[in-house]
C-alpha cells in the first residue's frame, strides 16, 4: 500500500492499538512518522549492506594479491581506484578498520528498526510484519522473507542476519591476525591495528545480543 492511497494498511500484532482495520489516512501524526522513520532506515540498511559486501570482496582480493605466490618480487602492486593510487599493504592494514565501522553501522540499523518496528506492530517481532512495511527490501531481506516460519518448527529465517554479518566479522579479526603474523609489518603500522581491534570489538557485544534475540526467536514455538 502508498502512503495516503486510503487502503487498508494492515499489520499482524496491530490489534491492540486497534491499527488493523484503519486506514492510512486515519494514522496519528506519530504513527506516521514511525512508519517513515522505519523506511528510511530500510534503505539506510540496505546501503550499509552493500558497502559491506563490497568492502569485504574487495578487501580480501588485495589480501590474496599480497599474498599469492606469484608475486614472487614481494612488492604488492599498487591499486588505482578512481585514479587514486593505493598500496595493498596499507589497506590490508585498515581494512579491519573500514569493516568495524561498517559493521558497526548495519548493526545500529537493526537496533533502529527494531524501535521502530514495536511502535507499528505493537511490540509483536514477526518476519511477516517487516515484510508488509518494508519497502526497500536488500538481498538478506528477500531470503528471509522466502523463508516462512512453519508451525510447530524451527525458524532458521532468524539467523540470516546474524549469519551474514558475522562473515564479514570473522574476515576483519582474520586480516588483522594475518597482518600482524605477516613480514609487511613495520612499526609505523601499530595504530592502524590498535584501531582495527578496537573497532571490531566495538561490534562484538552488539553482535553477540543479535545471536542471542535471534537465536531465541528461531527456537520459539510458532502457533
Amino acid at each position: 500500500m502508498r502512503a495516503g492511497s486510503g487502503e487498508p494498511y494492515i499489520l499482524p500484532g496491530m490489534q491492540t492499538q486497534n491499527l488493523a482495520r484503519m486506514r492510512y489516512r486515519e494514522w496519528s501524526d506519530e504513527q506516521r512518522q514511525w512508519l517513515e522513520r522505519f523506511r528510511e532506515v530500510s534503505r539506510a540498511q540496505s546501503k550499509y549492506l552493500f558497502l559491506l559486501m563490497l568492502a569485504g570482496i574487495f578487501l580480501l582480493a588485495q589480501y590474496a594479491q599480497v599474498v599469492s605466490p606469484s608475486n614472487g618480487s614481494g612488492d604488492p602492486q599498487i591499486v588505482a581506484v578512481e585514479g587514486i593510487k593505493l598500496n595493498p599493504l596499507i589497506l590490508w592494514a585498515a581494512g579491519p578498520i573500514v569493516l568495524g565501522l561498517l559493521l558497526r553501522a548495519t548493526l545500529g540499523t537493526l537496533d533502529a528498526l527494531s524501535v521502530a518496528h514495536q511502535h507499528l506492530a505493537a511490540g509483536v517481532d514477526s518476519v511477516r510484519a517487516f515484510e508488509r512495511i518494508d519497502t526497500a527490501p536488500n538481498a538478506l531481506d528477500f531470503i528471509v522473507y522466502r523463508i516462512k516460519p512453519q508451525k510447530g518448527r524451527l525458524a532458521p529465517s532468524y539467523l540470516i542476519y546474524p549469519l551474514s554479518i558475522t562473515l564479514a566479522y570473522i574476515e576483519g579479526w582474520y586480516l588483522l591476525r594475518e597482518y600482524v603474523r605477516s613480514a609487511f609489518v613495520a612499526p609505523g603500522d601499530k595504530p592502524l591495528l590498535v584501531l582495527g581491534g578496537l573497532s571490531l570489538l566495538w561490534c562484538t557485544p552488539r553482535l553477540a545480543k543479535l545471536w542471542w534475540q535471534k537465536g531465541r526467536r528461531m527456537l520459539e514455538p510458532r502457533s
